[in-house]
């Protein structure tokens, strides 16, 4: 159990933390060497350093990079509760059990993970702290084998909504508290030292962080292969309630019973579903929410970066990326004074490799904007993913120059984010189609031909 310990200067604790915090930074090497015998559980409590206490996100909702600028941060008390709330999940979930140190061994550090959550129209609405496993100190072969772990496709999501909104069907979502924590680790010889703000206590009420470290009993955020058990430990419950897995996409399930049928896609820890039947949706719930600690979301209002808005008596259901769009033309501050564009594209500028310097390393030293040209086509790509399919042939063409990009090509790239800062709340809307024309496949195609001028390629 979470037992809290006042002290009224934060900056005692502040300060005495820096140190420990340097260290996570220390370069040493972990190898299968380092690892010794498990010790047997210590009778020892884990402390916070504050008190829980409730506050509200302040309109600055900046982001701290470590424990350090959190507590030195003008919402600190947000912080301390958002942490305070993080340790006791992790405890409840058993993540780890505190051990005495043992000679020799080397300890993967543990550090916290600051974000300040939006809702659908891009505001910050709660603060958010992850403890986090530094997963760069942890060595393939010693600590993991395997790390893949898949999530739902731009194009998968896309047909489960449009399939919804054909059927009639709302579309619920619901989000897994420390999703990772449910899953148990393969391995019993992954230690770890103390998180920053937190001390071991032992029966006496002395403080004994220097004997004592932590044993990982569960997932923890930061390991490689996490995400790879927590997808697993989901897909085995989803199997023995009865849900078929898609063949294509292993984040889509099915289940369907004479009582009618869902649906359902997964995002790491973020579940979408819908089916025919309100009774079974609400049955699911239950049995979900008695599983995991869920939150209940309600309906789809913001999935992926997207905001989806859902007509159940018109049939529609629109999706668009205002607020991603917006935040991606606020951090490319050059675009400020940069006026919207008509289209995605210059229909009279065609890019080829001639475009490209002859010499790049003289050209990163002449063209300031270099460095960004890839974050420029990265980001205009997850936008062309998501719900802009008008940007795929800019985007397309953009994406052939990354490794030496010239004046033409930032040009078209700075014309596709002017496109964008004009309409950034465009998007797809679905309508229910007539019942001849339901969940049917049409495609239309446009090829060009031989238009490449470096490979005499065609376009479709």
């Amino acid at each position: 159990e979470l037992d809290m310990e006042v002290h009224t200067d934060p900056s005692q604790f502040v300060t005495e933390f820096d140190d420990e915090e340097l260290a996570m930074i220390d370069d040493d090497e972990i190898s299968s060497s380092d690892v010794s015998v498990v010790n047997e559980p210590a009778p020892c409590s884990l402390h916070g350093l504050f008190a829980t206490s409730l506050a509200l996100l302040s309109l600055s909702c900046s982001e701290p990079r470590n424990f350090t600028e959190a507590m030195r941060n003008t919402d600190s008390t947000t912080w301390r509760t958002s942490m305070d709330a993080e340790m006791k999940s992790q405890l409840d979930c058993g993540t780890f059990e505190i051990v005495p140190k043992a000679p020799g061994r080397k300890y993967i550090p543990l550090q916290w993970i600051y974000k300040v959550k939006q809702n659908e129209h891009g505001e910050p609405c709660r603060a958010k702290s992850r403890l986090v496993a530094r997963g760069d100190r942890c060595q393939e072969g010693v600590h993991y084998t395997e790390t893949f772990a898949p999530v739902v496709h731009f194009a998968s999501t896309r047909s489960f909504l449009s399939t919804c909104c054909q059927e009639g069907w709302e579309v619920h979502q619901m989000d897994v508290n420390t999703a990772f924590l449910y899953a148990d680790l393969d391995r019993d010889d992954i230690f770890f030292s103390m998180p920053p703000g937190y001390q071991v206590t032992s029966p006496d009420g002395t403080k004994a962080d220097g004997e004592y470290c932590l044993r990982a009993k569960k997932a923890l955020y930061g390991l490689p292969q996490a995400p790879r058990l927590w997808n697993n430990t989901l897909k085995q419950w989803f199997l023995k309630q009865g849900f078929v897995q898609c063949k294509k996409d292993p984040c889509v399930y099915r289940l369907k019973t004479d009582l009618g049928e869902i649906n359902l896609i997964v995002y790491v820890d973020d579940i979408a579903f819908a089916g025919s039947n309100p009774e079974m949706i609400a049955a699911f719930k239950r049995e979900l929410s008695s599983r995991f600690d869920m939150k209940d979301l309600g309906l789809m209002r913001w999935f992926l970066g997207m905001h989806i808005e859902q007509d159940i008596v018109n049939r529609t259901l629109k999706i668009t990326q205002g607020a991603y769009v917006r935040d991606m033309l606020k951090r490319f501050t050059f675009m400020d004074d940069i006026p919207p564009a008509p289209t995605p594209a210059s229909e009279s500028v065609k890019l080829t490799r001639a475009d490209c310097p002859i010499d790049p390393e003289l050209a990163n030293k002449t063209f300031w904007w270099r460095p960004y040209y890839r974050s420029v086509v990265g980001s205009l790509l997850y936008a062309q993913s998501g719900c802009r399919p008008e940007l795929s042939n800019a985007v397309s063409k953009l994406s052939s120059f990354l490794e030496n990009p010239g004046p033409a090509h930032w040009n078209e790239a700075v014309r596709c984010l002017a496109y964008l800062k004009g309409c950034p709340d465009s998007g797809i809307t679905y309508t229910r189609q007539k019942p001849e024309f339901a969940n049917r496949l049409f495609l239309f195609a446009d090829t060009t031909w031989a238009d490449c001028e470096d490979t005499r390629k065609s376009t479709t």
